[in-house]
């Protein structure tokens, strides 16, 4: 994204395509290449809308993000912020496991936090 682009225009569409279907498609995008100006006020707004994801079943009224299609999935977003990190990304938001440890409930880890990270 350039100095010049529409912040807010790129804002929305960006979350909107990183977050659609938990990120699960093949098109969400990984990453962002923002120019210097305004960086900071992208990951400062990302942040706000991802953070603003209400997590839960699709078809309770209100979510906006639901969750990850298999434990595979938690597998590999886990390592794939922690591949991040080793390379000196820090998380602004997210990065951690939603859920709960009750085997018998459908929320069992089902979700990871809509994560932010930032060079």
């Amino acid at each position: 994204m350039f100095d010049d682009a529409d912040l807010e225009k790129a804002i929305e569409l960006g979350v909107t395509a990183k977050f659609r279907n938990a990120g699960q498609i093949c098109i969400a995008p990984t990453r962002f290449f923002v120019q210097e100006g305004v960086y900071g006020q992208f990951v400062e707004r990302f942040t706000e809308r991802a953070k603003a994801l209400r997590l839960g079943r699709g078809v309770e009224p209100g979510v906006t993000m639901g969750p990850l299609a298999n434990p595979r999935r938690l597998h590999a977003m886990e390592k794939l912020v922690a591949d991040c990190r080793s390379r000196g990304a820090r998380i602004v938001t997210g990065g951690s496991r939603v859920g709960t440890k009750d085997t018998s409930s459908s929320r069992r880890w089902s979700w990871t936090s809509p994560t932010t990270l930032r060079s």
